[in-house]
């Protein structure tokens, strides 16, 4: 009869040996080429990023997606090389509609209505599990995992059909209307022309739209939205440049802004990037702000930018050691001389701190 120390070592040694059996079942798949549509079973399958866009089936639900390969447009986008956007698969491109962005391997998305995001960005129904389906980023493929069996998941290509190339010129207009009211290539403004698209907006933010005067005449802390205005709420940017222009230019926000349709919400925080290596480049937070302000000059009422912690050249901003607001004081500096960093002192004063709606508080 064993001992009971020699019971428990083989208790552990089970026990382990169980642990490590799971984890490497998880770490197995199957990789397939999509010739043809491919019925998701049990088995984890990787597909690679040159079979994309995939649409998903998910046909007991009657969901449908599509899954395509993102074109990064600034490398220090906090990416990695390949970036994948899904959306549902008759999204009407010329209209706001929310989508799903895997940015770095290792991300993973499940599909279910665990997400209440997800549940009201997609109108999931009733029937609807709460985790149906995952995707894996695994860098140049995709990783999908039924979660639930019997789950008719169908994975088919769409490398081939037009409505990618529909997508691809979609966002390339897009794109040309954002560099139009940029005024030329996205890249950090002269220090002219900076400070005077700062000055513009300081002037608008004076007397700005839906925001009730306070005490003293002035536009108070609360941009009240009207109920007229679809609003597209945008939360920390931290100078990834790239997010913004992905937000701005895969769907239909650009075109909802041009007819007055759309609120734009930033939620404060846009500069100072959070990215290992970038903490002291401040480069990137100049075009984020240059960015923004053009936004606010081009769509006065319609663009709002609510004020975070970040927003000051607050000496107790740290991140990981690095004085980050400080070295936004001294790059603002270096770019207009006083005269700009008065300017933007006077622009996170005349911000306000809330923006509030019939349906939401933020």
């Amino acid at each position: 009869m064993a001992s009971r120390g020699k019971q428990d070592s083989i208790a552990k040694m089970s026990l382990f040996s169980q642990i490590t059996t799971l984890f490497s079942g998880r770490s197995r798949y199957e990789e397939i080429k999509l010739h043809e549509p491919y019925l998701l079973g049990n088995t984890r399958v990787r597909i690679s990023a040159q079979d994309l866009p995939v649409h998903i089936r998910l046909a007991k639900v009657k969901l449908e997606f599509r899954i395509c390969e993102e074109a990064l447009l600034d490398a220090s986008s906090g990416c990695d090389e390949k970036a994948y956007i899904l959306m549902e698969e008759n999204a009407d491109l010329t209209t706001i509609q929310g989508f799903q962005r895997l940015c770095k391997k290792g991300n993973r998305l499940i599909l279910g209505k665990y997400d209440a995001e997800q549940t009201a960005m997609f109108n999931y129904p009733q029937t609807m599990d709460l985790r149906r389906l995952s995707i894996t980023h695994d860098g140049d493929a995709l990783i999908f995992n039924s979660l639930v069996s019997d789950a008719e998941i169908h994975l088919t290509s769409l490398s081939h059909q037009r409505k990618m190339e529909e997508m691809v010129e979609r966002r390339r207009n897009q794109l040309k209307i954002i560099r139009g009211l940029y005024g030329g290539s996205i890249e950090p403004l002269a220090p002219a022309e900076a400070l005077s698209t700062l000055q513009a907006v300081n002037e608008i933010l004076e007397t700005d739209a839906y925001r009730p005067v306070d005490g003293r005449g002035k536009p108070g802390g609360i941009v009240e939205l009207p109920g007229k205005l679809i609003p597209i709420i945008i939360g920390d940017l931290h100078a990834q440049v790239d997010n913004l222009l992905t937000l701005l230019s895969h769907n239909g926000f650009m075109e909802s802004l041009e007819q007055g349709k759309a609120a734009l919400i930033i939620l404060g925080d846009a500069v100072h990037s959070e990215m290992d290596g970038q903490l002291e480049e401040m480069d990137s937070s100049l075009l984020m702000t240059d960015l923004i302000l053009r936004l606010k000059l081009r769509f006065p009422q319609q663009v709002f930018y609510i004020r975070g912690n970040h927003d000051s050249f607050s000496s107790d901003i740290f991140k990981a050691g690095v004085a980050q607001s400080l070295m936004w004081e001294r790059a603002v500096n270096e770019r207009g001389g006083e005269d700009y960093l008065k300017e933007m002192n006077r622009f996170y004063d005349l911000l306000p701190y809330l923006v509030i709606s019939s349906d939401f508080i933020a």
